[in-house]
């Protein structure tokens, strides 16, 4: 993949960059997802391409079976961030416009984006909350 190309990405990652703390699910996930953020945290202005299905982030998770995750729950992570945001699968924009769009939800939505998540209680410690 060229660095012109749009880089896959997951809607819901961009909240999972927001709130990163170098915890993951594997070493190899963590550093693999911490990579990636660094690189668009880097370059903000890189084209992503939003997509339902797993990016580059996922390709170091435990849970990726084949081209499928093992759970459910980041395509639903994924359906709550479009419908919230207003943008939709296939749709490319740069990594700065998906982190305006989703800053918000961050903010005062994850609960709602990321239900069941076992990383949002530590998304929202880091935001000086709790769970509800």
């Amino acid at each position: 993949m060229y660095k012109e190309d749009p880089l896959p990405l997951r809607p819901h990652h961009s909240l999972c960059f927001q709130n990163f703390a170098g915890e993951g699910y594997s070493g190899g996930f963590t550093l693999s997802l911490a990579r990636i953020r660094d690189s668009l945290m880097q370059d903000p202005e890189r084209k992503v391409r939003l997509t339902t299905g797993p990016d580059r982030v996922c390709g170091a998770c435990p849970h990726l079976m084949g081209n499928a995750c093992s759970s459910p729950k980041p395509s639903l992570f994924d359906q709550k961030v479009l419908a919230l945001t207003g943008l939709a699968p296939g749709q490319v924009l740069s990594f700065k416009e998906l982190l305006a769009l989703t800053r918000p939800l961050n903010r005062d939505r994850l609960e709602e984006c990321c239900p069941g998540c076992q990383w949002l209680p530590l998304c929202l410690s880091l935001q000086g909350k709790t769970m509800n």
